[in-house]
Formats: structure tokens, sequence, C-alpha cells
């Protein structure tokens, strides 16, 4: 890795060697190198798939995050002869380095999964940040195609993500606040795990808000002269709502 400039995200697909179905029930991503490893994203690339889909998450890592621990009867389900597509996300920090960072994985038997985990996401790609701004608002939306229980959930902006909203509005007229992040850091990324699972009927819309602030207040902002739009780098901008869930009873 070079001492200094612009890295792009840089993938790598890994073949496990899983010749038959795994059910994951933990897993766990750490950095070899945390000086300049900023994030890790490993997606399961089933059999056949060549592009990344951000609902098929394994495990991830970034400052604050936590290893996957599945409850009891709950597992990730990689089909036989799926790969691993790590995205690693390196900054600079002025002296040449090396990586090699990796993940743990813990497996079960299928005849001890009652319910396979999903990812759901609300995104939106196509915003602008004006200069100056300090309480943009951007949103995005999700509906709930059939009946699931909703587990978890991980905003995620880049730095000048202010505060992160995600809202039910049910079928039968009622909403209700899932999550209120009203104080996003995004040098301390969470997962924010139900105590209970809630049940989203089929038709609910989750509604996700998410508040930027782009000026010169902002004492993590890059610089609050520049209109910002969707991009990887940490000076660039994204708006995901990251969800779990799965099958309802």
């Amino acid at each position: 890795m070079p001492a200094e400039g612009v890295v792009d995200y840089q993938r790598f697909v890994i073949d496990p060697g899983w010749d038959e179905d795994k059910f994951v029930v933990a897993c766990e991503a750490r950095p070899q190198n945390r000086a300049v490893v900023h994030h890790i994203l490993v997606y399961v690339i089933p059999p056949g798939g060549r592009n990344v889909d951000l609902r098929k998450v394994l495990v991830g890592y970034a400052p604050g995050s936590t290893p996957v621990d599945l409850d009891d009867g709950v597992a990730i389900h990689a089909e036989a002869g799926s790969k691993l597509l790590f995205e690693m996300h390196y900054t600079p920090n002025g002296t040449a380095q090396s990586d090699l960072s990796y993940i743990g994985v813990k497996f079960t038997d299928k005849a001890n999964v009652k319910k396979e985990l999903e990812g759901a996401i609300a995104v939106e790609t196509k915003f602008r940040i004006p200069p100056g701004k300090a309480d943009h608002v951007v949103t995005a939306k999700h509906t709930v195609r059939r009946d699931v229980e909703l587990l978890g959930m991980t905003p995620h902006m880049h730095l000048r993500g202010k505060a992160f909203r995600y809202t039910a509005y049910f079928p039968d007229g009622k909403e209700e606040i899932l999550l209120d992040v009203p104080a996003y850091d995004f040098n301390w990324q969470m997962k924010y795990i139900l105590k209970e699972p809630r049940k989203l009927p089929r038709g609910t819309v989750v509604h996700c808000r998410a508040v930027f602030d782009n000026s010169e207040y902002n004492l993590s902002n890059p610089d609050p002269s520049k209109t910002v739009g969707w991009g990887d780098q940490s000076w660039n901008e994204m708006m995901i709502g990251f969800m779990d869930v799965v099958k309802a009873d």
C-alpha cells in the first residue's frame, strides 16, 4: 500500500472451499493492520453470482462494530460453492504498509436452524449536499414484501453524517420510530440490536431519514465549501439504512 494518495476500494474474491451448504451463527472480521484499515465488508457471492449485493453482507468491521453473534435458531445461509468478496477501505498514513485482514466463522448444523437471517436496505444514491448546509435531509424507504421480524439496524453515512432515524409506517395507518440516532458518529459505527424482534407485516414501509452537516461547525467536515454527493471515499457521502430480518412465523 502506498504511503500517500487516494487508494480506491480494494476487492478480493476468496474461495473458502465450501462444498456444502453452510449455516453461519457467528462471525468476526479483524484487520491485521489497524493503522490503515478503515473498514472491511465481506459479502457472500452465491454460485453464478457476479455483482455485490448490499443485502448479502456476511460480516463487517469498522470502528465501534461488534462481531456477528446470532440468537439460537437463527443463521446466515451460504450455498455450497459460494465465494466471499472482501471489500477493503484503506487510508494511507504516510508510510508504505501491508495488510492481511481475515475473518473467523462459526457454523451450526442445518437441523439447528429455524430461521435464516436476511438483509434489507433503504438506500439513496442521488443526492447533493450544498456547501455550508448544516441540516441537509436525505430520505430513503424500503417496502416490506412479506411478513418479517426486524432484529437489528445499522445506519451508514460518512464524515458529514449528523443524525439518522428509522420509522415504520404500518398498513393499518399506525407509525412507530424503530431507531433514532440523534448524534451519529462516523468514527464509532454501530449495529443496533433490538431487545425483542419487531414484526413488520407485509406492506409496511420503513422510512429512513438522514441529516448531514456540511457546515464549518462540523469539525469532521473535510471541506464545507464543496457540494457533496455519493461516493466511496470518506470525503464523499453515503446514505444507507441496513436492516437484519427473518421470516415471520
